[in-house]
């Protein structure tokens, strides 16, 4: 056993944690410098080792490097961390453990751990003068490695995490045609096609309306606003309903709880990025995104309608 046996454990969990050294200096009430000197051979107060341990997800044991100090089942650690969060902060408790998880598989993919390090680095400067220098927050991050693309939003005002693993088809075989795509942005570019859409979404979920009171609201004519639902509710986008009485049948119409608008219309906002923009990219990916045409190999390549 080496002298500075506890120091080399706490150093090694730490980064396969995908956590800085400042990160857990405050998780366990501690700066920065105090971790530092604890992995260069000095030694945390013995109170402090099961708070070191819980959030390196080891055991004290294992700080010591005893036999039989294997690491916690961390899916059920996740589980009860997320389940006792107040429901106010659930989910940007969500975020940030999905965030440490992408960092690691930036640190341990990279063949350039020093690129790594830094890119992470100015992110926590960049994060941490947020009220500061709002300029300086990065507005994503990107990463591409051979088996998955991740994105990260750092806004406040809109944080999310994406992670798309590739699939023994490629990404090619998750999407369909170009040619399709081209369909669906050619039927959106129509004239209120895409201001009926928005103007459905903000209804409540379990609201009806008729083409007459949609146009009403868009204040184009009834027959436009009837043309416009039909061809929606052809490519299933609205929902359409029949409803008979004494006096006849009326169509009425109800927003199409699988169609989110919201996810479509953000992430396409991403595409549209202006000069101002700030975000970083680590491009960890050998190959191609694309090594097929999209839809090659899909399960459904086209939009069958």
């Amino acid at each position: 056993m080496t002298k500075n046996i506890l120091g080399e454990q706490i150093s090694k969990f730490r980064k396969e944690a995908g956590m800085t050294q400042e990160e857990l200096g405050k998780s366990v009430g501690v700066s920065t410098q105090a971790v530092s000197r604890w992995e260069c051979g000095g030694t945390p107060d013995v109170e402090l080792l099961p708070a070191i341990a819980d959030m390196l997800h080891v055991s004290v044991d294992a700080l010591f490097g005893r036999e039989g100090g294997e690491a916690f089942d961390l899916k059920e650690l996740l589980y009860r961390a997320i389940q006792n969060e107040p429901k106010e902060s659930c989910i940007e408790k969500v975020l940030e453990y999905n965030w440490i998880m992408q960092r690691a598989s930036i640190t341990s993919q990279s063949q350039e751990y020093q690129f790594a390090s830094t890119m992470l680095s100015s992110l926590e400067i960049s994060d941490r003068s947020a009220q500061e220098n709002p300029e300086h927050i990065p507005g994503q991050i990107v990463i591409n490695t051979d088996s998955c693309c991740m994105l990260q939003g750092l806004a406040r005002d809109m944080r999310f995490s994406v992670v798309l693993p590739e699939s023994e088809g490629g990404y090619a075989s998750m999407l369909k045609r170009p040619g399709e795509y081209v369909r669906l942005f050619q039927l959106l570019a129509k004239p209120h096609y895409l201001d009926m859409l928005i103007d459905i979404d903000m209804r409540p979920q379990t609201e009806y309306f008729t083409a007459s009171l949609a146009a009403s609201k868009l204040g184009i004519p009834d027959a436009l606003a009837q043309e416009i639902l039909d061809e929606l509710t052809l490519h299933q986008m609205v929902v359409k309903l029949n409803v008979t009485d004494a006096a006849g049948t009326l169509c009425v119409y109800q927003k199409n709880p699988q169609i989110n608008l919201l996810v479509f219309l953000f992430f396409c906002g991403q595409l549209m990025r202006c000069v101002e923009s700030v975000d970083m990219c680590a491009d960890l990916r050998q190959k191609p995104i694309f090594t097929e045409v999209p839809g090659t190999g899909s399960l459904v390549a086209g939009w069958k309608i």
